[in-house]
């Protein structure tokens, strides 16, 4: 009983965070907001979040679990970048607010996470080139499709697919040729 009630508290601020981010400036919120918006006190929030960017990150961890491929081994890359595009226009309406609000530091540190997740499960041992770079490139890379998934909206997810598999592709060429060159350690 006491893990459901944690459990849609927690929900209850993460929906309240997404209720705020569309009324005022990530900038602005206070632990007071969410209060009024949950009817729960200051002690309940510090209880589950040691600050606002904690509840954001929270959110922002469960927004790109949504987006993201998580079973991306059961896929082609095709296949998990149209499902990615799929989920970018289903949630767009999150991306747009986290665009509005400027909140790349955390949308980073999200992905980062998530990406380190995923190519635990997928990442062959004997990689070319340092992992830590390819995450820099592959989260650059994601939010960069996830952007322009949103601003594109009108255009089919085949066809973001097909650019943002094309990008990722010359990115890994051009990490592999510099690493065959030595330039990348």
């Amino acid at each position: 009983m006491k893990d459901l009630r944690q459990r849609r508290t927690r929900e209850a601020y993460q929906q309240a965070f997404w209720i705020l981010l569309e009324k005022k400036p990530y900038q602005k919120i206070t632990v007071t907001d969410f209060g009024e918006i949950c009817g729960l006190n200051r002690k309940t929030f510090y209880s589950y979040y040691e600050e606002v960017d904690a509840l954001a990150q929270d959110c922002l961890d469960r927004l790109f679990g949504w987006i993201l491929v998580e079973d991306v081994e059961n896929y082609t890359n095709w296949d998990a970048t149209r499902i990615m595009f799929e989920n970018i226009i289903r949630y767009q309406k999150y991306l747009e607010l986290v665009l509005k609000n400027q909140m790349d530091y955390l949308v980073y540190r999200s992905l980062k996470r998530r990406m380190h997740r995923l190519a635990g499960r997928v990442m062959p041992k004997d990689q070319l080139f340092d992992p830590e770079l390819l995450f820099e490139y592959t989260v650059a890379i994601s939010w960069r499709c996830m952007v322009w998934g949103v601003k594109n909206k009108d255009r089919l997810p085949e066809e973001l697919t097909d650019i943002c598999l094309h990008t990722y592709r010359s990115y890994i060429t051009l990490m592999a040729n510099q690493y065959k060159s030595g330039g990348i350690r």
